[in-house]
């Protein structure tokens, strides 16, 4: 059976009136004429078949029976705000703060996370980008994603992909002279680092290449620099196959030299131990170690 209640537009354009005991305030709050709120409540009036306000010629008081309504209309008001409330706080979006290098987020993270955002439309990421180590407790910072050996005191770290390199550069740089055949033939070419100790340091150290032999070096700081250098023919970048399985896709990169070296480090998902059992930050790390397992399914 339908309720027989009167029109909201009336209950909020009395309550004002009541409240203010103006209907040229409640005009001004609801943002109505003062016309349109006198019809309101005179409709209401009629509707209920009782007078709510003696109208004076410089005031508006209550009759009795709108002040007894007027207390039960505003109860009720305060019952759907209460209400609204927790129902907007239930559906609020928990928000985890995720400390990473922007090399990782633009290069593996961003192109998945909208996969994240469907499977859990309740929980917001906000990146915190940068290249050094930040103190988690003391930055706010819910989680992070670290490139290392894994060893992090006091930080519980969860592995999640060990790391290949090899040297990549532009189609069009391979192609051209001098040739680039064997490691030696690097001393040829600029070498694009992205930190002053770098992977190169390890892959040559595993492939027996003193980087001292090589004597145009460039420095750009930042890997996406680096990748970006690569693309336009600058010189030569050490690939971190995880972050440039797109671009060997797509030809934007290839492989430079066949020297494939796997190295003690690799990405890791850490936390503070206090925050083990947070609900959003196990969904995110599933989810990561989810997108990695695809990821090796696919390239199998």
């Amino acid at each position: 059976m339908a309720r027989e209640l009167p029109s909201l537009l009336a209950l909020r354009a009395f309550e004002a009136a009541g409240r203010h005991l103006s209907f040229t305030r409640a005009a001004e709050e609801l943002f109505l004429t003062q016309g349109a709120i006198s019809r309101h409540v005179r409709a209401l009036e009629d509707e209920l078949s009782v007078k709510l306000f003696h109208r004076r010629v410089r005031s508006l008081e209550l009759t009795q029976e709108g002040q007894a309504y007027l207390a039960t209309v505003r109860q009720a008001f305060d019952l759907l705000a209460t209400a609204s409330r927790q129902v907007r706080s239930s559906r609020a979006q928990t928000r985890l703060k995720v400390a990473l290098t922007a090399s990782f987020a633009a290069n593996w993270l961003l192109p998945r996370l909208s996969r994240f955002t469907a499977a859990h439309p309740d929980i917001g990421i906000d990146f915190e980008p940068g290249v050094q180590v930040i103190d988690l407790s003391a930055a706010g910072i819910d989680a992070a994603i670290r490139y290392g050996s894994g060893s992090w005191p006091g930080l519980d770290a969860v592995p999640l992909m060990p790391e290949e390199v090899f040297p990549v550069c532009s189609p069009a740089l391979l192609a051209g002279s001098p040739p680039l055949r064997k490691v030696s033939d690097l001393a040829r070419y600029n070498l694009l680092l992205s930190g002053p100790r770098s992977d190169w340091e390890d892959w040559a150290a595993a492939v027996g290449l003193d980087l001292q032999t090589v004597p145009r070096q460039t420095m750009l700081y930042d890997y996406n620099l680096v990748l970006q250098a690569a693309i336009d023919g600058m010189g030569i970048a050490l690939g971190r196959r995880i972050l440039i399985e797109e671009r060997l896709k797509s030809g934007e990169l290839v492989q430079a030299l066949p020297q494939i070296v796997r190295n003690s480090m690799g990405y890791h998902f850490v936390t503070l131990p206090a925050r083990r059992g947070d609900k959003s930050i196990a969904a995110f790390c599933d989810w990561l170690q989810a997108e990695v397992a695809l990821q090796h399914a696919f390239d199998a």
